[in-house]
């Protein structure tokens, strides 16, 4: 799970990630060895399309499966282009991503947010001076930067854009940003927009709706799963932090804790800002165990009142794991952090605690869960709690930090404590983890590449408080839904199926597909081929797919929605030519 403030400014200096410079010239040679018209030729979207629609929501659905295509769909925005002074600017850039939001159709009547990726975000003046023209029309909005652990930094040009008045069809992005000794940077995107009697009819009569319970003031809309599983819900939210505070020992401060509920997904499911937001959805492809989700981040709102500015992700994040009793799942946690040890994946703790998120996700938060889990064993809860919240302590890095921390509370440096805490690993026997652990890797490094590609989410979301006094639902329920977008998520829910049941082989089969597909845009190979078929025979019957399992080759149990939020599971049997609902079993 990510967990950071949409409006914070500065990250951390040693903070690197790659740019997406080298992907923009490797698609514009392709442009010109292919004979395109427009970069948008090699996708599944027009050149009028966002960055928000490169998918296969981009426009409607062809015919036939669409057929391989000799480039890798890997690429940035298809109708954006950067002029840079050189091939790597040493001041802040803007990378080429775009990303419109609601999306990834956009409608008439929205009110929309862009964000722009900026590299070199640190050298930002403050305001940052940017710019946001709707087909030359420069609008009064001034954007902000958002720094996200897991994407590029970007600045967010919040509800910049009021389309009641405007035009269906395509319209012009220019986004502005002011070169130090030089011309701006110019970056052009284009955007469709739809009519306004094309808008979903759950959206349309969506609303907000709170709910206040003993801990928290919960936020909902209308028509969703959240809705319609709200009574279970609220039992679940008081339970979550009555475990976490029980665990820790205290009681959370700032009740009632303000809880939003997605009816789309948000990165790997939930963050904590200024609210605790969770995504709570059908088609639940990043996380299967919403309950140690809600740990999570009952325990990060829970340990906002013993942590410091200094405080690192490592400790931060690492306790989160802990408290909760897992990442994603129940999980073992020392036996899971011994697996890194037997392949060789264990970060040393320095370098850990200072480049923590330029790691990989589920290596960084295991081996820092691990870390919580061996001090607290180890020296005791009281102790670590004291380490937690040092105030005041010198250092120009968190490793500098974790070490003057570390001799003060536990008598000794980071070095030895690593020493110690490998060596407690060492004695634990991982078993069945460290292939488990190494799949839930693969799982999730093709979940984040398939939202890069076909499930963007907004980074720099609105609180529900901000939301319900403009009027705003659908920043907080629209998100991709074409049946490429359904197989492909419905392929992830069947490998993390397959992962918590132990059928390994199944679960890593599964995920080469998913990569496959998202690598070359072909989906006629099985299994993918099949979960379309079943996707699209549901959908002739007026069911939008949430979850598909498969009894062997000709039969499968399938949730779905016909009338939102009102889940079904069908009955589904191969003829020999066609999917044919035997019937309906009401829940």
């Amino acid at each position: 799970m990510t967990h950071t403030n949409p409006a914070t400014i500065t990250p951390p200096a040693h903070l690197h990630r790659l740019t997406r410079a080298a992907l923009l010239a490797v698609l514009l040679l392709a442009v010109a060895l292919s004979g395109c018209s427009a970069i948008g030729d090699l996708l599944w979207g027009t050149p009028e399309t966002s960055a928000a629609q490169v998918a296969p929501t981009a426009r409607p659905a062809p015919t036939s499966i669409p057929a391989a295509t000799a480039v890798p769909l890997v690429l940035p925005t298809p109708a954006a282009s950067v002029v840079t002074a050189e091939p790597t600017p040493s001041g802040p850039w803007l990378t080429g991503e775009v990303r419109v939001f609601p999306g990834p159709q956009h409608y008439i009547g929205d009110v929309l947010t862009v964000e722009v990726e900026v590299a070199n975000a640190e050298l930002l003046g403050d305001p940052p001076g940017a710019t946001l023209a709707v087909n030359d029309n420069v609008l009064e909005v001034e954007p902000f930067l958002a720094w996200s652990p897991l994407r590029e930094n970007a600045l967010v040009f919040r509800w910049a854009w009021d389309t009641a008045e405007a035009e269906a069809g395509a319209h012009r992005l220019t986004i502005s940003l002011p070169q130090e000794g030089g011309e701006a940077q110019t970056l052009r995107a284009q955007i469709n927009l739809e009519p306004a009697e094309n808008r979903p009819t759950h959206e349309r009569n969506a609303r907000w709706v709170q709910r206040l319970n003993n801990c928290c003031r919960i936020s909902y809309l209308t028509g969703t799963a959240a809705e319609r599983d709200i009574a279970e819900l609220d039992r679940a939210i008081d339970m979550a932090f009555d475990e976490v505070e029980a665990r820790l020992g205290m009681l959370a401060e700032d009740k009632p804790v303000q809880i939003t509920l997605l009816d789309n997904i948000w990165g790997n499911g939930a963050f904590v800002s200024q609210d605790m937001v969770l995504s709570y959805v059908d088609r639940a492809y990043t996380n299967l165990d919403f309950n140690t989700t809600l740990r999570h981040e009952a325990t990060h709102w829970t340990m906002r009142a013993v942590g410091t500015p200094q405080t690192p992700p490592l400790f931060s994040e690492g306790v989160a794991v802990y408290i909760a009793g897992g990442h994603y799942k129940a999980e073992p946690i020392p036996e899971r952090a011994a697996a890194l040890l037997s392949t060789d994946q264990f970060i040393p703790l320095r370098d850990l605690a200072d480049n923590f998120w330029s790691y990989q996700h589920e290596i960084a938060y295991l081996e820092s869960a691990g870390l919580v889990a061996y001090l607290i064993e180890r020296y005791g809860l009281e102790d670590f709690m004291r380490a937690y919240g040092m105030e005041s302590v010198a250092a120009d890095s968190d490793s500098e930090w974790l070490n003057a921390v570390f001799r003060r509370v536990y008598g000794a440096g980071l070095a030895q404590i690593e020493r110690e805490y490998r060596a407690w690993l060492s004695r634990r026997v991982p078993g069945a983890q460290t292939t488990d652990l190494e799949l839930t890797i693969l799982l999730f490094d093709t979940i984040r590449q398939y939202q890069a590609l076909y499930a963007q989410y907004q980074e720099a979301l609105p609180t529900a408080q901000e939301a319900i006094a403009a009027g705003q639902v659908a920043e907080f329920m629209r998100e991709p839904s074409s049946k490429y977008n359904v197989a492909l998520e419905a392929i992830f829910i069947s490998a993390h199926e397959a992962l918590h049941e132990g059928r390994y082989q199944e679960a890593e089969q599964l995920l080469r597909a998913a990569q496959a597909a998202l690598a070359d845009g072909d989906f006629t190979r099985e299994p993918i081929a099949g979960y379309l078929r079943i996707i699209e025979r549901v959908g002739e019957l007026g069911y939008e797919v949430q979850r598909i399992t498969l009894v062997g080759d000709e039969e499968a149990v399938v949730e779905a929605i016909q009338l939102w939020p009102q889940l079904r599971t069908l009955h589904m049997v191969y003829d020999g030519e066609q999917w044919q609902l035997v019937e309906p079993v009401e829940p």
